[in-house]
Order: structure tokens, then sequence, then C-alpha cells
């Protein structure tokens, strides 16, 4: 099992992630249900699984459900990517206090992608994450709308993106009738739903 693969690699998961974000809404239980249950399905993710590194590594399978994601866990798994390859992965709900909006973040960890793929270099920083980026992102990103789009089937959504750590960034709110022109995210938007893909 290559480092990008396992599970119980910790050195995989340092570092940031690339992400499908999915702004669901206000707050409500079932209906983050139905998301997860949507994107780990439609993604035909291995697990989950909660893991710790001390005393010893080990990993132990978790349920599935918004109780697991409420107790803070991570729902870690394994996912072959558009091109077959098996890499690590993990999905969280991030339900803000504030504005009472629920997200559901799917994560792919940039080391264990680095691992897959070495035109990741140093991204997102430097020329590494510049337009020159976009050979190895635009065929994730187009994988990772199209699970935006599942969900979106199941669970009608205001907003998804998909890009270096988006969860949270963006509230549909702040959009105006397009996304930006220049964009460093793909946004998924709710009139169809349309896919604008990053540019930058």
């Amino acid at each position: 099992m290559s480092s990008a693969s396992d599970i119980l690699d910790r050195d995989s998961w340092a570092g940031g992630y690339y992400e499908l974000s999915v702004e669901l809404g206000e707050r409500h239980d079932a209906r983050l249900q139905v998301a997860l249950d949507t994107l780990w399905e439609a993604a035909a993710i291995e697990g989950p699984y909660a893991v710790e590194w001390s005393p010893r590594p080990r990993s132990w399978p978790i349920p599935r459900t918004v109780t697991s994601l409420d107790a803070g866990l991570l729902l870690r798994g394994r996912v072959a990517l558009p091109d077959g390859r098996p890499c690590v992965c993990c999905v969280v709900a991030i339900r803000e206090q504030a504005s009472g909006v629920d997200w559901l973040d799917f994560c792919l960890p940039t080391v264990a992608l680095g691992a897959l793929d070495t035109r990741l270099g140093g991204f997102p920083f430097g020329d590494d994450g510049g337009p020159a980026s976009l050979v190895w992102r635009w065929p994730l990103d187009d994988w990772l709308a199209g699970l935006g789009r599942a969900i979106y089937a199941a669970v009608p959504f205001r907003l998804a993106l998909v890009g270096f750590e988006t969860g949270g960034s963006n509230f549909l709110s702040k959009i105006a009738a397009l996304p930006p022109e220049e964009r460093y995210f793909g946004y998924l938007l709710p009139d169809g739903p349309t896919y604008y893909p990053a540019n930058r």
C-alpha cells in the first residue's frame, strides 16, 4: 500500500486539503445525513474509520452519521481518484454557529495527492500554485464537481466550491449574479446546477 492510500501514514495527512465544500443551508440534521450518504456512495469511499497514532497507530470503523460528525470526528477513508489510483480522504461537517449554516466538506490531503502526482510540487505556493496548476486541477475539479451534482440531485444546496481549503470561504450571499471572472475555486451554483471552473 502506498503512503498516499495508507490511512495510518500520519505524514499523508499533514498540510492542507483539496476540497469539495458544499454549503447546504440552514442547520438541518436530516439533510446533512442525506448529503453525507449521497457523497459517500457517489464517490465509493471505503470507510469511514477513526484513527489514532498514540500509543500505536490504529484505525477502527465508525458510523457514517451526523452524530459522528457532531462529535468532531474526521470520517476518514480511501477513495479511487479519477485515474483509478487510491488516495486517503476524509469528510467533515462545518456547522457555523453564528450563521447557523451547515457545510459538508470532502477533503483530499495535498501531501497524499502530491505523492501520486509530482506536478503538485509546492502547491498552492509560488509558481506551483499559479495557472500552471490548472493542468492537473481541472480533471480533479471536474470529478469533484460531479460529486457535487450528485449531492444536489438528492438535496439541493446553496453553493458548492472546489479547490484548496474552500470550506466556509465564500457564502452564496457574497456572490452577485455570477461568480468572479477570475476564479481560484470552481463554483457550482444552484441553477441547474451550473459549474464555473477555476481559471487561476
